[in-house]
């Protein structure tokens, strides 16, 4: 069970740094008045896994 945590973790930040750096490339966009919705679909698609991940993360230690 310690593992299967230690994996949900790292899966955890490795899911955060990509959506931080999804979210610096969607601001510098559109700074400059580019919008490109492939990548705010990944974003969101990142978003709702981190989620989904963090649930099931705060669900196995209960």
């Amino acid at each position: 069970m310690k593992s299967k945590n230690t994996l949900l973790k790292l899966a955890i930040a490795f899911i955060g740094i990509t959506l931080l750096i999804l979210a610096y490339i969607i601001i510098v966009d559109a700074l400059q008045g580019h919008v490109n919705w492939v990548t705010l679909l990944v974003a969101l698609a990142e978003g709702s896994l981190l989620s989904s991940l963090i649930k099931m993360l705060q669900d196995s230690v209960k």
